[in-house]
């Protein structure tokens, strides 16, 4: 089965409100694309149609479903190589998410990774460092010690500060992931 029709059902289950469905195979499209495709490539307006509008405000009560779908958009443009663009997906998929699923919520947080991981692709260090340690903290009073959101958090971290030549300050980021 080629990647294209993959994309079409899914989007089709997607349009049906077959979210799990669409997640799924959404999911296993993006693993198979090739990194560096171009924005000429045919799956691009299929998965564009994750993030319309109408899609969006059509399945309003599926929030989680719907932001894991725009935030695996965003990483298609990362892998195009696009990052103004996966930017500005990530950014609008955390603020709905801190709207619809709260602040604190796993997911929320979770994203706040991510896009602190799409920051630290561009070396924009500044800004991956601040949602790094916000998803880290957050998580730890929210979440509990030792969950996963925090310690995906210290693991990106320590990355950042060894990209940053700074070993004594990764260090105790590293031993905690």
């Amino acid at each position: 089965v080629s990647l294209t029709a993959l994309a079409r059902l899914s989007k089709q289950y997607f349009n049906q409100g077959y979210l799990d469905k669409a997640k799924e195979l959404l999911t296993n499209t993006l693993e198979q694309l090739p990194e560096g495709i171009d924005d000429e490539h045919p799956l691009l307006p299929l998965l564009q149609g994750y993030c319309s509008r109408e899609s969006i405000a059509s399945t309003e009560e599926n929030h989680a479903n719907i932001l894991f779908l725009t935030g695996n958009f965003a990483k298609v443009y990362e892998k195009l190589g696009n990052f103004e663009a996966a930017e500005k997906l990530y950014l609008s998929s955390l603020e709905r998410c801190k709207l619809h699923l709260g602040e604190n919520a796993e997911e929320t947080l979770s994203l706040m990774n991510t896009v602190g991981n799409a920051y630290l692709k561009q070396t924009k260090y500044d800004k991956a460092e601040t949602l790094f340690l916000e998803a880290r903290d957050r998580g730890n009073v929210h979440l509990g010690e030792n969950n996963q959101v925090s310690s995906d958090a210290d693991l990106y971290l320590s990355s950042l500060y060894m990209l940053q030549g700074n070993w004594e300050k990764a260090e105790p980021f590293f031993k905690r992931s």
